[in-house]
């Protein structure tokens, strides 16, 4: 039986490709570097703000070792604010969280997203609908490694295969599969449909309220 919900964040509940995307690119843009299109970036999210920035400077063919740290800087001081303009929650998903409470199911975030700007996000969108939520944090694995995620299993004090993990990359996908977790990708996100196949994914689903039809499987 299932009993918790365990969601990635960007991507997969709030669609945040332009925030992310723009507070990156004017980073990049304050040390000279020309700014990369959203399109591009939203392949580069997914594994951390410092694999993002990394990337992007690998991108523009830029020396990491002479600009990593200023970008990074500049980036996260930004980020650090919760700047949150044209953040959005997909269509359907405050829906599918309220349905999820009604049915007594606990919705949990994991997220290779900041800690804090994590979970000061999810309580601006979702406010109650979202029981626990797990950023990144400096003592705990990045995703696809469990650790995270068993930590929480620890909090919420259910097991792997009473939770299914839901996200949109293959870092997701990978986390769930080392966590235990039946693993549903989501085509609405930041990857497509290949990529989750690629990576485990025990199901795809096109729109939230797919995801009902897993919890009494």
């Amino acid at each position: 039986m299932i009993k918790a919900c365990i969601f990635d964040l960007d991507g997969t509940l709030l669609n945040t490709l332009f925030t992310i995307s723009s507070l990156a690119n004017n980073a990049l843009e304050k040390h000279g570097i020309e700014a990369i299109d959203p399109e591009e970036v939203k392949y580069m999210i997914g594994d951390g703000t410092k694999k993002l920035i990394g990337r992007m400077l690998e991108r523009r063919n830029v020396d990491l070792d002479e600009s990593f740290d200023d970008v990074y800087k500049s980036f996260m001081k930004e980020y650090d604010k919760g700047v949150t303009d044209g953040t959005r929650p997909y269509d359907g998903i405050p829906e599918l969280l309220a349905e999820l409470g009604t049915m007594g199911i606990e919705a949990c975030v994991l997220s290779n997203k900041p800690d804090k700007a994590a979970r000061e996000t999810v309580k601006l969108f979702f406010g109650d609908l979202i029981d626990v939520t797990y950023g990144a944090r400096d003592d705990v694995a990045l995703k696809p490694d469990p650790e995270g995620l068993e930590k929480l299993f620890d909090e919420i004090g259910f097991s792997a295969d009473e939770c299914l993990y839901i996200g949109d990359t293959a870092v997701d996908m990978l986390t769930g599969k080392n966590g235990g977790c039946f693993t549903i990708g989501v085509t609405w996100g930041f990857r497509d449909k290949k990529e989750l196949e690629e990576n485990g994914a025990d199901v795809i689903v096109d729109t939230p309220r797919e995801i009902l039809k897993y919890i009494n499987r």
